[in-house]
């Protein structure tokens, strides 16, 4: 079946055809790209034709960093996000608890400290007044911190005795009582016993999901920390052929056997065009809004505090030799300056024991990079997995952790790009918005949504809107080896692309959040389209 999309402005992000006005679809892959008139000729009498009315289209776009399972479980959760004051969230827990079972667990997340009034060490008697006896579990917007009341410690079985987790924190008070805030892997004490909510929903939460990405332009996703039920739960929906996206997992190190590594099956070839295991996700620290983001020097707002390992060099070197030796691609989370810095050394390492080139092993996050190790990441052909919104997500208290002398060091996208690097644009949802069109105004501006600062928060590192399409779309199918099929417009890649309502590539900056979806097309087939879309 042939399918020929014309009279549209396409934007193809392939350099020897970037322009088009055309395409022809056959089965799922593109046949063609051109004229419209060449086009319409080439189709010989295709099946469909589809007018696009001068409408701009662009290649799907591709989120390289996102936990798409944990956002779908997360749509049982109160959601934080936007709250201003803890006052909100403790009216929202009285009125919670009024219609709960006695000890039934309350669940939410996406607090920030940074946006909120009467955050402090007592928040936890807040929470132990209106919620005496249900167990409160509230995660930090990064998921790198919780905030949980007494009945919640006691099920976790965390008193004033119990040490804390190596790359963890429980904060105590002066007494030596834990005030309900966990920084880490003090957190998993907790998560690890909360109520599985979705139970029987995965599916339809997955499934609704998808149509998230979807609406706003997003045929695939890099996921961070699959495992074997997010895999089976993705493998259903394919074989029920409710699965019209494409995605990249990447497995949690912490479920894998390293001792039979070499072994390790992640997935068979029968869903390949869907879904994809390339690597492994590690961690080395945690996050700069819950201070433990492992840096060089103190914070600046917190002296004496470098941050977290949440684990050892050693270690990490250990199981990344590993996963080298086998041919698997890695993912390092880390955030600090001298978590960047370790990764990188690890790297080095790892190169002298066994090749690492052509793995496109990928640091994720990258937010805190000294200068001096920079040029590091192109010459071990490391990717860099950015996700531009956090810039402005944490510019109003960036320079409050870090001191005015540091904030050179953040963000640092154009310097990695000068350096020889291809960044993978990503979202890292549910901390950050699903919508790509953010991240991308992000990188350009380096400012909110109102247009502050004016000219940007350390503008010298902002990206052209071309390099922040590509972040999108070739260089996120590039860290996941699927460039031959994604990423951008030609003939022979897969039909994934996406109909919008202005040429992205000459509208004003401040415009770009205001892009519009009117319709998103994956394999050839037209799988999202808003009521008043003429597609």
């Amino acid at each position: 079946m042939k399918k020929v999309f014309y009279n549209g402005k396409i934007i193809t992000m392939d350099t020897a055809c970037p322009r088009a006005e055309a395409l022809v679809v056959e089965g799922n892959r593109i046949f063609g790209v051109g004229s419209s008139e060449d086009m319409l000729a080439v189709s010989h009498a295709p099946d469909q034709r589809v007018d696009l009315e001068g409408k701009t289209v662009i290649p799907g776009l591709i989120d390289a960093h996102t936990h798409l399972f944990d956002y779908a479980m997360g749509k049982n959760w109160f959601d934080l996000n936007g709250m201003s004051s803890f006052n909100q969230i403790i009216d929202l827990i009285k009125e919670d608890v009024k219609k709960r079972e006695r000890n039934e667990w309350i669940l939410a997340r996406g607090w920030d400290q940074n946006r909120m009034r009467g955050f402090d060490a007592t928040v936890i008697a807040g929470l132990d007044r209106v919620s005496p006896e249900n167990p409160v579990f509230l995660e930090r917007v990064c998921g790198h911190a919780a905030l949980v009341n007494s009945a919640a410690l006691a099920k976790a079985s965390i008193d004033g005795g119990r040490s804390c987790p190596a790359g963890g924190e429980i904060k105590r008070d002066a007494y030596g009582k834990p005030t309900g805030l966990l920084i880490d892997t003090a957190v998993d004490i907790v998560r690890t016993i909360l109520p599985d909510t979705a139970s029987g929903r995965e599916k339809e939460l997955v499934a609704e999901s998808i149509s998230d990405c979807l609406r706003v332009g997003i045929t695939g996703v890099h996921e961070m920390n699959v495992s074997v039920r997010t895999l089976a739960v993705y493998r259903e929906l394919v074989e029920e052929h409710k699965f019209p996206f494409r995605l990249a997992g990447y497995y949690c190190c912490n479920k894998i056997d390293f001792n039979n590594i070499g072994n390790t099956d992640f997935l068979t070839d029968d869903y390949a065009e869907y879904i994809s295991v390339p690597g492994v996700k590690f961690f080395l620290d945690g996050s700069l809004g819950a201070r433990s983001a492992a840096l060089l020097e103190d914070y600046s707002d917190d002296p004496g505090n470098r941050g977290i390992l949440v684990e050892s060099p050693d270690s990490l070197l250990e199981r990344i030799l590993l996963c080298n030796r086998a041919g698997l691609q890695v993912a390092v989370h880390a955030i600090g300056d001298r978590a960047n810095r370790i990764v990188l050394d690890i790297f080095e390492e790892v190169m002298s024991d066994f090749p690492i080139a052509g793995k496109r092993h990928r640091i994720e996050h990258a937010q805190l990079v000294d200068p001096e190790d920079i040029p590091r990441f192109s010459r071990l052909e490391l990717i860099p997995s950015m996700q531009f919104v956090h810039c402005v997500s944490d510019m109003s208290w960036i320079n409050s952790r870090l001191g005015k002398r540091r904030l050179k060091i953040a963000y640092p996208w154009k310097s990695l790009l000068s350096s020889g690097c291809g960044i993978a644009g990503g979202s890292d949802m549910p901390v950050e918005s699903v919508n790509p069109f953010l991240g991308i105004y992000s990188a350009v501006t380096r400012q909110s949504p109102d247009g502050m600062p004016p000219g940007g928060w350390g503008a010298d590192q902002r990206l052209s809107l071309l390099e922040a399409l590509e972040s999108f779309t070739l260089n996120a199918a590039y860290a996941s080896f699927s460039e031959d099929s994604l990423g951008s417009l030609k003939s022979g890649k897969l039909a994934d692309f996406v109909i919008i309502s202005d040429d992205i590539l000459e509208i004003q900056a401040e415009k770009i959040p205001e892009l519009r979806v009117l319709g998103t097309v994956q394999d050839g087939q037209i799988v999202y389209t808003p009521e008043d879309s003429p597609f």
